[in-house]
C-alpha cells in the first residue's frame, strides 16, 4: 500500500473505526481483537516532546516508538457509536502517595467513532458496566488548570476496582419519564435497547416502600434531613 493509500486509511478509519457508522440506539460494547489501523510513516514525530500519564517526556524515536507498541497492546472495546481503550496498569506519580500499586487504577479513554464532542452521562454509565463491571464504581475528573489535558473529544473514566468512593448516592433509583414527573422532575425516555439491557424499572412508590419496610435507618434520617430542609425553603 502506498504511503499516500495509508495516510487516507488512517484518517477514515480513525474517523469512522473500520466503517463503523454511528448510529442512535446502543449495542452493547464488545471486545476488539481486529488489527490497529496503520499509522502513516514517521508517526512517531509527533509524540516527541509528548509527556506520558507517568510524567516521562518522550525525547527520542525510540521512546516514542515504544509507547506507540505499548498503546497498541491495550485492551479495546467498541459498539456501534463508541470505542474506549482500557489501561489496566495506569500508573501516575501521586498514586504511590495513596497507598496504590500499579495495577490498582484503571483508566478508560472513551472517544466516539464520528469523533464528536457529545457527553452523555447514560451512555458512560453503560460503557463503564460493559468493560468494567456493573458494581465497579468509576469517576472522571475535572483536574486543577495546572494538570488539565484537552487536546481531543476524548473522556476519561477513572476506577479503583477493589475500592467504594465515599461519595455519591447511597441506593439505586432509576425511574422513567412518568415517574420522575410525579417528582416534579425530568427524565429523558430510555429506549428499547437501554430497556434491555440496563434498567429495572421502579416507580418511586414502591423504592419508598421498601426503604421503610427494610427501616434502613441511616437512609431515614438523610430524607427526614431533606424533608426539614425542603420545608424550610417552602416557608
Amino acid at each position: 500500500m502506498s504511503k499516500a493509500k495509508v495516510e487516507e486509511r488512517f484518517v477514515l478509519e480513525t474517523k469512522d473505526q473500520q466503517g463503523i457508522k454511528p448510529k442512535t440506539s446502543w449495542e452493547k460494547m464488545q471486545r476488539d481483537y481486529s488489527p490497529r489501523v496503520p499509522r502513516p510513516s514517521g508517526y512517531w514525530r509527533r509524540l516527541i516532546g509528548f509527556i506520558t500519564e507517568d510524567g516521562t517526556t518522550l525525547e527520542t524515536k525510540a521512546q516514542a516508538k515504544k509507547y506507540l507498541r505499548e498503546q497498541d497492546k491495550e485492551e479495546r472495546w467498541t459498539n456501534n457509536i463508541y470505542r474506549a481503550e482500557v489501561h489496566r496498569k495506569h500508573n501516575h506519580p501521586l498514586m504511590s502517595n495513596y497507598g496504590l500499586a500499579v495495577g490498582q487504577v484503571i483508566e478508560v479513554a472513551i472517544t466516539r467513532h464520528d469523533r464528536e464532542a457529545i457527553h452523555d452521562w447514560r451512555h458512560l454509565q453503560y460503557i463503564k458496566n460493559d468493560v468494567l463491571g456493573e458494581e465497579v464504581e468509576a469517576v472522571e475528573l475535572y483536574p486543577r488548570e495546572s494538570r488539565l489535558m484537552d487536546t481531543a473529544n476524548t473522556y476519561w473514566l477513572y476506577a479503583i476496582p477493589q475500592s467504594e468512593f465515599p461519595f455519591g448516592q447511597i441506593y439505586r433509583a432509576v425511574l422513567d419519564e412518568e415517574e420522575s414527573e410525579k417528582l416534579g422532575a425530568k427524565q429523558r425516555p430510555f429506549t428499547e435497547e437501554e430497556n434491555s439491557y440496563y434498567v429495572v424499572k421502579e416507580s418511586s412508590s414502591e423504592r419508598l416502600a421498601q426503604i421503610f419496610a427494610e427501616k434502613d435507618e441511616d437512609i431515614l434520617e438523610i430524607m427526614h434531613m431533606v424533608g426539614m430542609y425542603m420545608n424550610k425553603m417552602n416557608k
